[in-house]
């Protein structure tokens, strides 16, 4: 072959290297951007989708907070991607499951009056607790609480949230100060004190026990001190019918068993007033006996025997009066030795006390 065509057919091949080589090398950085553009749309989307869902769960509590206690269904979100020249991957469905909230009393407002703000704050703490979604940030919670403070408690919320203080960051750094502020009462000291002085006096032993369970569970007393505290409380009776009974283990057992005798008690006594009253016990139950519900029917008189004529009743029937004639009865009363006639008739014999005399 002539060189000089071996060298140009060398220079077209090289020159067709180069070509194929650009080419390649537009072709690599076309793909790149297709990728780019790829993840950009999909970012772009992911991004929607999050804002979307944001939306329809901020909709959900706005919903909730506005009819508490009716369900709330969300419909599906789909999410319609940008227009492109590659068909984009399918997108799948974004639902949220249907949500309620439980219906709560708001708590009553406080105004620091009372000295003891626990139960405001565990009211609070309740709404908090049992709807998360509603009072899902720590602002929406202090909105709540001071919304729900008046008088020098409003003042001093007020104070606090104009003076940027610490406290009004989270719900429970308020709670803290809150307590600081208005709590003058100490739990443990008047707990002690309310049990050395409570006692049963008219109430029955199971109210007895509620205000007793109730100052208890601040004080750290053990189960046999509370023990001895309800029974040194309790009424002189009670104490003496629990004297001769097996001790019980413990608290529990030693308020069911005065419960049980204080209600035996109060059932005795209303048996009691039932029989002094002249009525029997049976008597005032809701379903008599059946003695109860026979009616008082008079016996027959025996046979042969007359039955004289009612008192008050002057009206017999003809035959009865022309028997009683014939018979020489009385027409009063049935009786013979007598006659008494029922209007004008003269008695003909003397007439005995059951029989009212002639008008």
């Amino acid at each position: 072959m002539d060189p000089a065509e071996t060298k140009t057919i060398l220079t077209a091949v090289g020159a067709h290297g180069r070509r194929l080589h650009e080419a390649e090398a537009h072709l690599v950085a076309l793909s790149q951007a297709v990728q780019q553009l790829i993840e950009q749309q999909r970012g772009d989307r992911e991004n929607k989708s999050n804002q979307i869902l944001k939306i329809n769960q901020t909709m959900q509590r706005i919903l909730i907070h506005l009819e508490p206690g009716n369900v709330v269904p969300t419909q599906p979100v789909r999410m319609v991607p940008a227009a492109s020249s590659m068909p984009p991957p399918a997108e799948p469905t974004v639902s949220l499951p249907p949500c309620s909230s439980p219906q709560l009393a708001p708590p009553d407002k406080f105004s620091g009056q009372s000295g003891d703000c626990r139960t405001f704050i565990f009211q609070c703490d309740l709404h908090f607790k049992l709807s998360p979604v509603i009072y899902e940030s720590e602002y929406t919670k202090l909105a709540f609480i001071i919304s729900h403070l008046t008088g020098r408690a409003a003042e001093w919320a007020t104070s606090e949230w104009d003076r940027g203080s610490a406290s009004c960051q989270s719900a429970e750094a308020f709670f803290v100060a809150l307590r600081r502020a208005f709590d003058h009462v100490a739990p443990t000291r008047e707990a002690v004190r309310r049990l050395e002085n409570l006692r049963q006096g008219d109430l029955s032993v199971g109210e007895y026990a509620i205000r007793f369970r109730s100052a208890a569970d601040n004080t750290e007393w053990n189960d046999a001190a509370l023990k001895d505290a309800f029974r040194r409380g309790l009424s002189g009776v009670i104490k003496d019918q629990l004297a001769p009974l097996e001790e019980p283990a413990d608290l529990d057992s030693l308020i069911s068993m005065a419960t049980r005798l204080d209600i035996r008690n109060r059932e005795r006594d209303q048996e009691r007033q039932y029989e002094d009253g002249g009525r029997s016990f049976q008597s005032a139950l809701p379903y008599p006996s059946t003695s109860a519900q026979r009616p008082n029917v008079p016996s027959a008189p025996p046979a042969g025997e007359e039955v004289p004529m009612q008192l008050g009743r002057t009206h017999i029937s003809p035959a009865e009066r022309q028997r009683r004639r014939q018979e020489g009865r009385c027409f009063y009363c049935g009786q013979q030795g007598h006659l008494r006639a029922v209007k004008r008739e003269a008695s003909v014999s003397p007439v005995p006390g059951n029989c009212p005399p002639n008008r």
